[in-house]
């Protein structure tokens, strides 16, 4: 049995996972990093499976069982999972970029929240709304597709209208937001990440790329301007006319920053000029926010009432989230986990700081690690007194990641425990200092060899003001 359209409604659930497949199920063969999916499909028909589908070119043979066999599994998995689990909500929308995603889409959630419409974002923070709960565990920044199209008919099913979406490099080339009928993306920012994963910057960018030329089949690009990437994007959707694009930034033609003196800001939008208020910390969350009204206006809110309500927009959590004051100096907690977001991050504070700056950063074990001298690098420059400590070594030796980052920033203090790092740095703050700590964000915890131990950045700092 080749490629073809086929009747869903014969089956009574998908999935990718043999462990999972009930009767009348259909099971994806996927071929992962340490396992293929064709190994369990024996399994898989033993608890019920009714269509199997495997790869075109697949050895796999079993007259007994319906075989489709397509070019791309993952892709199919995808597709047939949007069209399993409808209807979904009206306006959704999808951000990528190195830096910037996660507070992109809690932006567009609040604006239209703000404006009266029953919102949701989904990514790094889980699933967020004010009209549904939803336990997904360790989240991805962008779930399986089997899980990601199933929150989408649980929040049409909780009548929300409009979800932003966080589309990461992994979900992109591995087809897991494929099929989504996304009516506009946002591309934020670029700078290394994830080589860990991808063989080059050029794989990288090529892979967010795809969510432009490959998933957006029409609707809106929301493209920052002052980025060079910006002419490579506006290039490959030249000749595509179902796509327009809406450019944002201080070079943007339909949102442009004319100047910001925080919170005060004004903006141009579609000609339009406005003044408004801003109070999320960092110029940076200027242009996140740029983005999110571009996704707002491509799912048609208007500008003067977006404008109306950016005053009462707040930052995402952990992400340059003002914690307290000690002995007159601020304390912020930033998931800046790569050297574009804490560059950025200490260039912010850099900015409103009267006194000096103290950051304190790790680096994650099992990742990229041609990042970690350069982040230390950037620590040295920005910071005037640079704590070096543990991020989530997982199963690297700690010692030799902290020795890592240290060779880009040779005079900073270390400690191999993040509560005592956190704790000592509070100690060196005096009146109109900053501290920042960086690199875990929002997480509430630790994650040591396999082991998930409970930890959260905000929490330590409460207990050590007191």
């Amino acid at each position: 049995m080749t490629n073809k359209k086929f009747d869903l409604s014969k089956y009574r659930g998908i999935t990718s996972d043999s462990r999972k497949v009930e009767s009348g199920f259909i099971y994806v063969s996927i071929e992962g990093v340490k396992l293929n999916g064709d190994d369990f499909i024996d399994e898989a028909i033993s608890r019920g499976a009714t269509l199997v589908i495997i790869q075109k070119n697949s050895a796999y043979k079993n007259d007994a069982i319906e075989i489709l066999r397509v070019e791309n599994t993952r892709t199919k998995l995808a597709k047939l999972a949007h069209d399993f689990y409808q209807p979904q909500p009206k306006h959704i929308v999808a951000v990528t970029g190195t830096s910037g995603k996660t507070s992109v889409a809690f932006f567009y959630k609040q604006i239209a929240e703000l404006l009266k419409h029953k919102s949701a974002s989904v990514g790094t923070l889980g699933v967020l709304s004010n009209y549904a709960k939803f336990d997904v565990g360790d989240t991805l920044t962008s779930p399986d597709p089997i899980t990601l199209n199933q929150i989408l008919a649980d929040l049409h099913a909780h009548k929300i209208t409009h979800v932003a979406m966080e589309a990461s490099s992994h979900g992109i080339s591995q087809h897991r937001v494929d099929g989504i009928k996304f009516q506009a993306a946002a591309f934020t920012s670029f700078s290394q990440d994830h080589l860990d994963y991808h063989n080059s910057m050029e794989e990288y960018f090529a892979a967010k790329l795809k969510l432009f030329t490959e998933v957006l089949k029409s609707g809106y690009a929301v493209l920052n301007a002052d980025i060079p990437e910006f002419e490579k994007i506006s290039t490959a959707l030249a000749n595509n006319s179902r796509i327009k694009i809406l450019s944002y930034g201080r070079s943007g033609n339909h949102i442009k920053l004319l100047s910001s003196q925080k919170p005060d800001i004004s903006l141009e939008i579609l000609g339009a000029k406005f003044d408004t208020k801003f109070y999320p910390e960092g110029s940076f969350q200027i242009y996140n926010l740029m983005a999110a009204i571009g996704l707002a206006i491509a799912t048609g809110m208007k500008p003067h009432e977006i404008v109306e309500i950016v005053p009462e927009i707040k930052a995402a959590p952990g992400r340059m989230e003002f914690v307290t004051e000690f002995n007159g100096a601020k304390i912020f907690v930033d998931y800046a986990h790569k050297p574009d977001a804490l560059d950025k991050a200490l260039t912010a504070l850099k900015h409103e700081c009267k006194g000096k700056i103290v950051v304190v950063f790790g680096c994650g074990g099992d990742r990229d690690k041609s990042k970690r001298k350069i982040m230390g690098e950037i620590a040295a420059r920005l910071a005037d007194t640079v704590i070096v400590t543990d991020d989530n070594p997982r199963t690297e030796d700690a010692s030799s990641i902290r020795k890592q980052v240290m060779e880009g920033c040779k005079g900073a203090i270390e400690f191999d425990d993040r509560a005592v790092a956190i704790a000592e740095a509070i100690k060196l703050l005096k009146p109109s200092d900053m501290l920042l700590i960086a690199g875990k964000g929002h997480e509430t915890y630790q994650i040591i060899g396999k082991e998930y131990l409970h930890f959260s950045d905000h929490e330590e700092v409460l207990r050590c003001v007191g």
